[in-house]
């Protein structure tokens, strides 16, 4: 999902700020890439790909709210206990998940933490951030996982899992378009004369 944000200051600027959330891969859980491309000089990297779980969202939404208590983080979708394997569900969580990181760059609290960097544009464990926020990781040391969080991904279950989903969003589409035309060409059954209009 593409969001330009405009601000006016001395002149008129526009940042873009695109972020997608794919390629799962189920395991005995499920992953999801976050792909982010960006033109917002407040990334340090402009295109970036990290792989993160539920829960990791969960932590950063922990770490947020106990470093910004003044702020309120969006609230995760809902955790789900069974038929989280479930590819419909699956594709409704990626754009939930989405939804949710867009909601967190609208907050310049958020955009200024650290935290929220790593997490989203590195491929940096969640336990070894906490461990830099604490300062016992130095800086040189993560420099190698800036680095890495600019390589895509290569993953055949990824090849796999992308064209499962992609039938599926196909079928919901035809499906769509199947109910469109057949309340289009639907009998008039009321006793009046009506004029449907169709975009």
């Amino acid at each position: 999902m593409i969001v330009f944000d405009c601000s006016v200051c001395s002149c008129f600027t526009m940042t873009m700020f695109d972020v997608s959330v794919r390629n799962p891969i189920t395991r005995d859980f499920t992953t999801y890439e976050i792909a982010i491309e960006t033109s917002d000089p407040a990334f340090t990297l402009k295109r970036s790909y990290a792989r993160r779980r539920y829960n990791d969202f969960c932590w950063l939404r922990k770490i947020l709210q106990f470093h910004h208590p003044t702020c309120e983080v969006p609230e995760l979708p809902p955790k789900q206990m069974f038929g989280n394997t479930d590819i419909n569900f699956i594709i409704r969580r990626m754009k939930a998940l989405e939804s949710w990181i867009i909601g967190l760059t609208k907050e310049p609290m958020f955009i200024s933490d650290t935290t929220v960097h790593l997490f989203l544009q590195t491929k940096m464990p969640c336990e070894q951030i906490e461990k830099y926020l604490k300062g016992e990781i130095s800086e040189e040391y993560i420099q190698s996982f800036w680095k890495a969080g600019s390589v895509a991904e290569e993953d055949s279950n990824i090849r796999e899992n992308t064209e499962d989903i992609s039938s599926i969003i196909n079928i919901e589409k035809e499906h769509k378009e199947e109910n469109e035309t057949k309340d289009a060409v639907a009998p008039n059954t009321s006793g009046f004369d009506s004029i449907r209009v169709i975009n």
